[in-house]
């Protein structure tokens, strides 16, 4: 097992340097990421447990300084350095290297808490690396899990195990989730109170869960990673058995395992709920889809067909995401998430961007079969009949939601190019 370097190792790490020595990267130190005041008394703006100049929103490097320390002393959590270096005003400060930040440098600090805003898709590798070295390293008999263990195992660290996920990805490896004990820094991926302990809410069943954090990416759209994994893992695990092939939908267009688990489940499941609780005061459909998805989700389901396609086993799994994400010289990157959804999926568009008929109706096609059959299991929970209406206004507005968000990215990705 890999094991954390001591504070002061990460500190020498990451020392002030005005000189052209190369310096190795920030090192992680895993113990006390949460539980300490540094953020309460950021937020409260007192200044205890910082140095700070007397504006209070700004921090004064010191000679022997880092920004390992520094957001120790700001957020009670040094983890929280690539927060600090992100931050647009910082970076500019700071320049390319964040190991090289120079005495009385002023640092932006006002309002950031690495636990409670979006995780950049940087600060999210950085994390994701430490655990899945720990998860894919050789065990006592040399035994080493792949990457798409890994892919399996995060699946379920987000929640998506048991259920309707069981049926939809029968194949994937049953593996337990990285634990927040031997992998600690899986607690950045939480929001935090004031007193540094994870936040929870409670769900409509009344069970108490953490707060996720969303990611950002460099171009500001958010992905949530659990969707992510679960489209990964869901490409890679195809599979002929259980409702699905009852059903008939192995082949085609339908929910097959291969990659309808995730976007059309989403639109699926937002119809059945949306019908079962009716439309709340004041909102449109497209508002109540955005409240039980959004597209966060969206984005995520697209990027999981995408590189669960491409996946390569030989290869780590955070090692394919920096490609994807944070290789601007990538012609099959991020920005591109649509069309290549839509060339995998054999999805129709014509040469204004717009999707085909032949598209829509596949759509729906896939759609109304995920949402037919997730209504009789929901119907089955609730001890009930529920069926879902294809031609009903809300199957009808939430598809051209859908169909919407394919096309306004097609339309962005062509007036990139141009």
């Amino acid at each position: 097992m890999a094991r954390s370097r001591s504070r002061s190792q990460a500190s020498d790490q990451q020392r002030v340097d005005n000189g052209p020595t190369q310096l190795q990267p920030p090192a992680f130190d895993l113990q006390n990421l949460i539980g300490n005041q540094g953020v309460l008394s950021l937020l409260s703006n007192n200044g205890a447990g910082s140095q700070q100049t007397a504006d209070a929103c700004h921090h004064e490097v010191k000679s022997g300084e880092t920004l390992w320390g520094i957001s120790e002393q700001v957020f009670g959590d040094g983890m929280g350095w690539s927060d600090l270096y992100d931050h647009k005003p910082n970076k500019k400060a700071i320049g390319d290297d964040p190991r090289r930040i120079k005495p009385k440098q002023m640092l932006d600090i006002c309002g950031l808490d690495p636990r409670n805003k979006d995780l950049s898709m940087e600060g999210y590798l950085r994390i994701l690396k430490s655990v899945e070295k720990r998860f894919t390293d050789p065990d006592a008999n040399g035994n080493k899990k792949s990457s798409l263990d890994f892919v399996s195992s995060m699946r379920a660290h987000y929640g998506y195990e048991g259920g309707s996920w069981e049926d939809m990805i029968p194949n994937a490896p049953n593996l337990k989730a990285p634990d927040m004990e031997t992998n600690p820094e899986l607690k950045l991926l939480y929001e935090a109170n004031a007193d540094g302990t994870l936040r929870k809410v409670k769900n409509e069943e009344g069970i108490e869960k953490l707060v996720r954090r969303k990611v950002t990416l460099p171009n500001g759209d958010p992905i949530d990673p659990g969707h992510l994994f679960t489209g990964i893992d869901a490409v890679q695990h195809p599979d002929e058995g259980g409702w699905m092939k009852a059903a008939g939908l192995v082949k085609g267009p339908g929910v097959d395992n291969q990659d309808g688990a995730t976007w059309s489940g989403d639109v699926g499941s937002a119809i059945v709920n949306h019908n079962i609780k009716g439309q709340p005061a004041g909102k449109t459909t497209a508002q109540s889809f955005e409240d039980s998805a959004g597209k966060a989700d969206l984005n995520a389901d697209l990027d999981g067909v995408i590189l669960g396609h491409r996946f390569d086993r030989k290869k780590g799994l955070t090692e394919q995401l920096q490609s994807y994400y944070l290789d601007p010289k990538n012609p099959q990157g991020y920005e591109r998430r649509y069309s290549q959804f839509c060339d995998l999926r054999g999805l129709d568009v014509d040469d204004d961007k717009q999707l085909t008929s032949g598209a829509k109706g596949e759509i729906k096609q896939a759609v109304d079969a995920f949402a037919r059959l997730y209504a009789v299991k929901k119907g089955t929970v609730m001890g009930g009949t529920l069926l879902h209406d294809s031609k009903s206004d809300t199957t009808k507005d939430m598809n051209l939601y859908f169909e919407k968000y394919l096309e306004d990215g097609l339309q962005k990705e062509s007036k990139s190019t141009e």
